[in-house]
């Protein structure tokens, strides 16, 4: 059993965050090198994140939200300077809901309706999510990063304006 911390700050090296399902730690972390548990809650530790680089985590949602229009769990950019964004497969409110941290997908495949992530350092995530929506997440990650990256080009190319724009973004990630 690896050794309990009662903090965690997300950095590159973090991989994905989820539930630990163990008595002694409530989350699990998956990093680059190795695996780590912790005493916070898997919302803390995105909460205290968004809080270190800026903003709470309900401004970031309601940002992305506002940007995209999107309708519920929008991807979140955890520290944008530092490439560190996140997505949840589910609500993060259900036990279930792992954030996956973007920095370290290598690739996307899929398998009887699950996406498998597979990263750079060779460890693979299997999730209860398509494929496309997968890369969909990405595609509006990616294009968030294009508009603070240059807000001035972004907003008169019409970057956010239609689902064709997503296809182009998509071949990054396959």
């Amino acid at each position: 059993m690896y050794p309990i911390n009662s903090f965690y700050t997300i950095t590159d090296q973090t991989l994905y965050i989820r539930s630990a399902y163990q008595a002694i730690a409530n989350t699990e972390i998956e990093e680059l090198k190795g695996t780590r548990y912790v005493m916070q809650s898997v919302q803390h530790i995105i909460e205290q994140a968004c809080i270190q680089n800026g903003s709470s985590y309900q401004g970031r949602a309601t940002a992305m939200q506002a940007l995209f229009k999107l309708k519920q769990n929008p991807p979140i950019p955890i520290n944008p300077a530092y490439d560190l964004y996140a997505f949840a497969t589910h609500s993060p409110r259900q036990d279930q809901c792992v954030w996956i941290i973007t920095k370290h997908i290598k690739y996307i495949d899929e398998r009887e309706k699950e996406a498998i992530i597979q990263y750079t350092n060779g460890k693979v995530l299997r999730i209860p999510m398509s494929k496309r929506r997968v890369q969909r997440v990405c595609a509006y990650l990616y294009k968030y990063h294009l508009y603070f990256k240059n807000p001035v080009e972004c907003k008169t190319s019409k970057v956010f304006a239609s689902e064709n724009s997503l296809s182009s973004i998509k071949d990054t990630y396959n």
